[in-house]
């Protein structure tokens, strides 16, 4: 019955590995700031890293076992085990956090959750941020990674989530799952660099750019301030929010698709104008409301109205401003939003 389970073992391994290594940014940025939180991130990297090393040396050369049964337990397995390790530099950070609150924030990251038990950001060690951060942008391109590389492992069509046509060829996009996998990462980096560079010309510092686009791709929400976009008061930065909040909401495989040959129908799916219409109307109609109702000038009210609204309905969680305070009716409609 162990053999069965040796690959899933195997892949949980070199996974923990990853996160032991991503470890190392936030130690170097608490050391180059001479805090001393550098201790923690050392310490649960180097636990992890081992602990990721033995089970993936356990149980090498098993890949081919993978099995139905073993593919659950991955699934399973590898977010319950990241969450644990995750939560070790909250824990042994001084931030005076439970057990509960430090996998609260691990998990929360993770998933891309957004929800947080810390107060105080704006004067937080750089190391913690920074690993908040970084847990998002895994847990944002992992998801959709393992699905790739799971459903056809599990035989059960998964690829049929992937064709580009609804025709019953047996054509892909790309040859393999793991080619998909492949350019779905490399489009991820790409949105992140192209998004830490739109955020440092429009006004961030480098390291409140290259934090926010690791949490604005995965639309992911968490941020370096208590205040979240509400800090920096820039129109331009809450522009460039919406466009790559929108660009981390967009079904990956419609970026390739774009590019393939083929008619302009062929290449555009059908996803991306529903979506893209539904905000173009929503936010001009919410804008109007502001316009009249509470006396914005028309550039306040389409920033305002086409940010929240944005961050809402992709599920990113950043706020530019207390719309609870716009009164009843805002809120209702925000409320409905976060179903959409």
């Amino acid at each position: 019955m162990l053999l069965d389970f040796r690959a899933a073992l195997l892949v949980m391994g070199l996974l923990l590995c990853v996160l032991g290594a991503a470890m190392i940014a936030p130690l170097l940025a608490d050391l180059s700031a001479r805090n001393p939180d550098w201790r923690a991130f050392a310490e649960s990297a180097a636990v992890t890293l081992f602990a990721g090393g033995a089970l993936a040396l356990a149980n090498w050369g098993r890949v081919e076992s993978m099995t139905r049964r073993s593919a659950f337990l991955l699934t399973a397995g590898a977010w319950i085990l990241l969450s644990a390790f995750a939560a070790a530099p909250f824990y042994y950070a001084g931030l005076d956090l439970s057990v509960a609150d430090a996998v609260f924030e691990s998990v929360s990251g993770l998933t891309t959750t957004g929800a947080t038990v810390l107060t105080g950001l704006d004067s937080m060690a750089p190391g913690i941020l920074l690993w908040r951060a970084i847990l998002q942008w895994i847990g944002g391109i992992g998801i959709i990674v393992m699905a790739l590389a799971l459903l056809p492992m599990m035989r059960v069509g998964g690829m049929q989530l992937f064709r580009l046509e609804s025709s019953d060829t047996e054509d892909k996009l790309l040859p393999r799952a793991t080619h998909i996998a492949g350019a779905i990462a490399g489009l991820y980096l790409t949105l992140t660099v192209l998004c830490a560079l739109a955020y440092r010309a429009t006004g961030m510092s480098a390291f409140d750019a290259l934090n926010h686009a690791f949490t604005t791709i995965p639309t992911a929400g968490f941020s370096t301030h208590d205040l979240s976009f509400r800090y920096f008061d820039s129109p331009a930065i809450e522009w460039a929010g919406m466009v790559f909040m929108i660009a981390g909401a967009l079904p990956f495989l419609a970026y390739i698709r774009m590019v393939r040959g083929g008619t302009l129908t062929e290449r555009i799916d059908p996803q991306v104008t529903a979506l893209l219409g539904t905000l173009v109307v929503l936010v001009l109609l919410f804008a109007i409301w502001l316009h009249f109702e509470h006396d914005m000038d028309a550039g306040t009210a389409l920033t305002k109205a086409g940010f929240n609204i944005i961050s809402i309905v992709t599920t990113s969680g950043f706020s530019s401003t207390d719309y609870v305070g716009w009164g009843s009716f805002a809120a209702t409609v925000f409320f409905i939003l976060t179903f959409v």
